[in-house]
């Protein structure tokens, strides 16, 4: 990419999985990186820092500390996190970050959002990020909306507590229905593509599905490319509400009824090779 065409861009919740993927993508694409962190000094700030990531401490609690970061880029990507912060407070952090870019001019916010943001499903998180998306059109800034599917991650990464997927999804959403997949990492070539080709995407909300696996099928490919079944954890529904997530058990319910949008073909567009599940479980694997 020649210099001219390179952006500057913030990455808000930069040390998170979508955060690193994001940057890992637009770094190699030429783009130059302000990474938004509460701790600038943990490991995973740093070894950002380490590959040429400016890093800027704030909170999205703090919008002069998000503003300050703002200032004078290209380019905003936007993660909120429904799972720390509940409702309210993810949806005060999303409307925040979206007047900041509107009060600052920002040419492009990248929302990470959810497939079935536009739904009215009931499920906490992808309500809260649909009004997040209404917002967002409401200040009529120039945007794009990645709603990626169920994270592959799920079903391996201790961050997303793989046994309560492996436990609850089979009972929850039926062991053999479909259900649409993505990894984190497409999600980060996903938002590099958009920023590099911005005009073809503002104003679009576009669904991201790397694979479409029941759990029957996902337990037969986890237990071909690891050589042992996935650990489950079942327990009761009400159990595990109460101790787990409400929310995970609201969008599991939600699943056993309805299809996320999208398909993989659709993906393509701008993630060129999106990886299937077999596939992302081997990259793992090694």
């Amino acid at each position: 990419m020649s210099a001219a065409n390179s952006l500057d861009l913030l990455v808000i919740g930069a040390t998170g999985s979508q955060g690193r993927a994001v940057i890992r993508r637009v770094l190699e694409a030429g783009h130059r990186v302000r990474g938004l962190t509460r701790d600038p000094r943990s490991k995973a700030a740093l070894a950002l820092a380490a590959r040429g990531v400016t890093l800027r401490q704030g909170d999205l609690d703090d919008s002069s500390s998000v503003e300050e970061a703002m200032r004078g880029v290209d380019g905003v990507y936007l993660v909120t996190d429904f799972f720390k912060n509940g409702i309210a407070g993810e949806i005060r952090q999303g409307k925040g970050v979206a007047d900041l870019c509107a009060k600052l001019g920002v040419k492009h916010l990248v929302h990470a959002s959810v497939n079935g943001a536009n739904r009215a499903s009931g499920v906490h998180h992808f309500d809260s990020k649909g009004e997040i998306e209404r917002h967002i059109e409401a200040l009529q800034l120039p945007a794009t909306f990645l709603r990626p599917a169920v994270f592959l991650e799920d079903l391996t990464e201790k961050q997303y507590f793989p046994p309560a997927s492996w436990g609850m999804m089979p009972k929850l959403v039926g062991p053999d229905r479909p259900v649409k997949w993505v990894s984190v990492e497409d999600i980060g070539v996903a938002a590099a593509t958009v920023f590099a080709r911005r005009d073809e995407f503002l104003g679009k909300a576009i669904p991201l599905v790397g694979d479409e696996k029941s759990m029957t099928e996902a337990r037969a490919i986890f237990s071909r490319v690891r050589g042992k079944r996935p650990f489950a954890l079942p327990m009761p529904t009400f159990l595990f509400r109460r101790l787990i997530s409400e929310d995970l058990v609201l969008m599991w319910e939600w699943l056993a009824s309805h299809s996320m949008d999208g398909d993989v073909a659709t993906t393509r567009t701008l993630v060129p090779q999106p990886l299937d599940m077999e596939t992302w479980l081997r990259t793992r694997a090694q």
